[in-house]
């Protein structure tokens, strides 16, 4: 099935390959993308977990040894 402004297929291939690269070019440069967004947001969402299990085990360690705060 041809899409809109689509070349048929020639009987070697060559359209079936053009598609192809432009299929993964246009895949290589989302995945880019999602990558260049997503990748500060896990590094913040990190850090809020390491620092929000600091806290915990802090005030943790401060109940056990019986200090007021």
């Amino acid at each position: 099935m041809r899409m809109e402004g689509e070349e048929p297929a020639t009987a070697d291939g060559g359209g079936q390959i053009k598609r192809a690269l432009i299929d993964a070019t246009a895949g290589a440069i989302a995945g880019g993308i999602s990558r260049t967004v997503t990748s500060p947001l896990d590094v913040i969402k990190i850090r809020f977990q390491v620092l929000f299990l600091f806290l915990f085990l802090l005030l943790l360690i401060v109940e056990l040894c019986g200090f007021e705060i």
